[in-house]
């Protein structure tokens, strides 16, 4: 079960929903192509076309279904749904029936993102939303894993959908000192820093303490934490410092963050923080995407332009 999920809406008025409700949907048939054994169409509301088809590809019958949509239409909308707590799964028809409402409607919903399989329930992938990183997901360590390169699906500011790169940049700053960090609630990673915010599935960083981690308490954000916002700095007071070689797993702060920084290397360039000192911390994106409605992040890229 999926976590993220694409949802397909159209705006209606209570008149217009009755009458789709009623029956209103009608199927047509659609153009076949080569290999295709049978197709049909059915316009879910105007701006939103579904077609069913059966093919054979490769001697394999194969069922395709496609929602296409028009967002030139000001009353369709392709909006991405998040579970609440964000490790929770859930179906996609659980998902979009608990959003779909009159002046709202849910016409359509299609699986987002990949979660991963060691019973975290966590995305595998990154998530923004609302120009917030819900979720920084995790880079194949090989070039034939499906999220190795930095692609993404979203809807940008303007409305458009795309299919692009990204770059992402997330940064704990102190005393004008930074390290970068490549997690978010993840779990502990080897030699890198991680960031846990209240949206961890834990109370505390992990199942267990370590002594190979620096680990530093952070309160009074300046923002709220379980989600961070993009371009903008977030900044906070040390709270706690847990050294390297300590029994490190520190309880996660409602008013802010836990960085955890793996191995003697981070250990040595985070020695001069201190409790009471001012740190902060940024998440940055290109610019093409700073301010979109929502991206996740998808692959392997098959076709551009």
């Amino acid at each position: 079960m999926r976590k993220e999920f694409l949802i397909m809406k159209r705006c209606l008025n209570g008149v217009l929903a009755t009458l789709v409700a009623a029956g209103s949907l009608y199927a047509v048939p659609a153009p076949a192509s080569a290999g295709t054994l049978a197709a049909s169409s059915m316009e879910l509301a105007p701006g939103i076309l579904y077609e069913n088809r059966r093919e054979e590809i490769g001697g394999i019958r194969n069922a395709v279904n496609i929602l296409n949509l028009d967002l030139t239409d000001p009353g369709v909308r392709l909006e991405l749904g998040v579970t609440e707590p964000i490790h929770k799964l859930s179906t996609p028809t659980r998902q979009a029936a608990a959003v779909s409402k009159e002046g709202n409607f849910v016409l359509g919903a299609i699986n987002g993102a990949f979660n991963e399989t060691d019973g975290t329930g966590i995305p595998a992938t990154l998530v923004i939303a609302g120009g917030r990183l819900s979720h920084m997901g995790r880079l194949s360590p090989t070039e034939d894993g499906y999220n190795y390169y930095r692609y993404g699906i979203g809807v940008d500011a303007s409305g458009k959908a795309r299919i692009d790169s990204y770059t992402l940049e997330a940064t704990f700053m102190h005393g004008g000192n930074s390290i970068s960090v490549s997690g978010m609630n993840s779990g502990r990673i080897a030699d890198q820093a991680v960031i846990f915010t209240p949206a961890h599935r834990m109370e505390t960083v992990g199942q267990s303490a370590s002594k190979s981690v620096t680990e530093i308490v952070v309160t009074q954000a300046s923002d709220a934490t379980s989600t961070l916002p993009l371009g903008k700095e977030v900044t906070g007071v040390v709270a706690e410092v847990i050294r390297y070689g300590e029994e490190c797993n520190a309880v996660i702060p409602r008013d802010g963050f836990v960085i955890s920084a793996h191995g003697a290397r981070l250990a040595a360039q985070l020695q001069n923080v201190m409790p009471g000192d001012p740190v902060s911390f940024t998440v940055r994106t290109d610019d093409s995407w700073k301010e979109a409605s929502w991206l996740i992040q998808s692959g392997p890229l098959l076709v551009r332009d």
